[in-house]
């Protein structure tokens, strides 16, 4: 076996224009999903740490089956359950702070016992400000500010100056690097929603109360959409089931494109390569090693293709932020991003991208040398 391992890098080494073409062709789709699937888990996992961080309980008006803003009015009414640990109204609403630059406007107060660690640089606004903001690193980055500078923000209703007092850090999730955080009477202000509020957020002290309260609110208001983190959370897991079903049937025709290219790149139907599996038959090699030294041959190319797509995945997702790809699992994401995109690579990545590379090489490789392994050498040489 040893002796027939060093017979199949030779062949490659003797042959490096057909061994670089088995690679690209083994690799390309196999770097297309170490690159999808560390995306997927990467924005997944944010999401699910952004949902177990949220609220318990998410409460709008309900319109035709739909979120609609909810009267802040409320917010005096839900915190008066025993249940209730605390309640506070908040507003989200997409704005461009520059002509095709858009930004999350998020207007929340934050809690008293919130500090400022989640910050790069700067401080909090003050509550009930009515011109300080923190501003996402990246959004802010794209717009040439800093801790201190001034901006005008133009809405529907108004043009205000604002002042960025805080960055959030660069470590953060993938929507705070875009975000314009400010005090939920400011959000109001800038939107003209007085006595509004996009959503009302409940905390309560355990889950069980939760869905207890949950079903209370929706029972005694039929115009009230309540939510849970629960339904949040089946909600976010149904839409990366949709996108990555999307990009399944991307990938599948990839590597469907994949196996005839090695299938013809291999040897099938060129006269070299059935010359030199003719002449191993003349020497005495029998069908089964000839397969042998071919099977070792799609091995040491798959290894090569699995270790060259990793690192080639690695660099374009985490060095280059996923360019043309990243846009396929976020919405409305520029071809080429220039906001972090979370990835994470797992080993057991690794190991299936081996067992694609592995599938595919064989399949392209092992049915055309066993039809010119089983023909007789005389005609494999004509």
């Amino acid at each position: 076996m040893t002796k027939l391992l060093f017979l199949a890098a030779l062949n490659l080494a003797k042959s490096p224009g057909r061994a670089l073409a088995l690679i690209l062709c083994i690799g390309g789709p196999v770097f297309l999903f170490i690159s999808a699937a560390a995306i997927s888990a990467g924005i997944s996992g944010e999401a699910a740490a952004s949902i177990e961080s949220g609220a318990d309980i998410y409460v709008t008006r309900d319109q035709g089956g739909l979120d609609a803003n909810i009267e802040v009015k409320y917010v005096d009414e839900f915190r008066q359950s025993m249940s209730v640990v605390e309640v506070r109204p908040r507003i989200v609403a997409r704005i461009a702070p520059a002509p095709e630059i858009w930004a999350v406007l998020l207007g929340i107060d934050p809690l008293t016992t919130e500090d400022e660690r989640g910050l790069q640089s700067g401080r909090f606004f003050r509550a009930h400000s009515s011109s300080e903001v923190v501003m996402g690193s990246t959004l802010a980055n794209r717009l040439g500010l800093k801790v201190g500078s001034s901006f005008i923000l133009s809405t529907r209703t108004m043009d205000r100056t604002l002042k960025v007092v805080g960055t959030s850090s660069k470590s953060g999730t993938l929507w705070e690097s875009s975000v314009i955080w400010t005090s939920f009477s400011l959000a109001q202000e800038l939107l003209g929603m007085t006595g509004l509020a996009t959503d009302i957020l409940i905390q309560t002290r355990d889950e069980v109360m939760a869905n207890r309260l949950a079903d209370h609110l929706a029972r005694s208001d039929a115009h009230l959409r309540v939510q849970t983190k629960d339904l949040v959370r089946r909600y976010v897991s149904r839409g990366y089931a949709y996108t990555g079903g999307i990009f399944s049937a991307v990938y599948a025709v990839a590597l469907a494109l994949a196996i005839p290219a090695v299938l013809v790149i291999s040897g099938f139907g060129t006269r070299e390569r059935r010359r030199e599996i003719a002449l191993l038959k003349v020497t005495g090699w029998s069908t089964t090693h000839v397969l042998v030294l071919v099977t070792l041959e799609a091995w040491l190319c798959s290894l090569v293709a699995c270790g060259l797509s990793f690192l080639t995945a690695f660099v374009w997702v985490r060095w280059l932020n996923a360019p043309l790809l990243a846009n396929l699992f976020i919405a409305e994401l520029e071809w080429f991003p220039v906001v972090e995109i979370p990835a994470r690579f797992e080993i057991s990545t690794l190991g299936l991208s081996l067992l694609v590379c592995l599938i595919v090489s064989w399949t392209g490789t092992l049915f055309s040398s066993w039809r010119t392994a089983s023909i007789p050498a005389a005609e494999a040489l004509q």
